[in-house]
């Protein structure tokens, strides 16, 4: 499995997925690149459990 984290000092991915300037945002793919979560924000507790799942049932 892998991660990454973009730095976006100019704002095109932000622009790209209408997200909002100083915040961040969870997305995770499968191995294909489907998209099976995104959130920008704060993740609440059952959405980590969601996450960890996920990342678990993909690796």
């Amino acid at each position: 499995p892998w991660s990454s984290m973009v730095l976006d000092e100019s704002g095109v991915v932000a622009n790209t997925w209408d997200l909002k300037e100083e915040s961040s945002a969870i997305i995770v793919q499968d191995k294909t690149g489907k998209i099976l979560f995104v959130k920008e924000g704060a993740l609440e507790q059952d959405e980590i459990t969601k996450v960890i799942e996920l990342i678990k049932q993909n690796i």
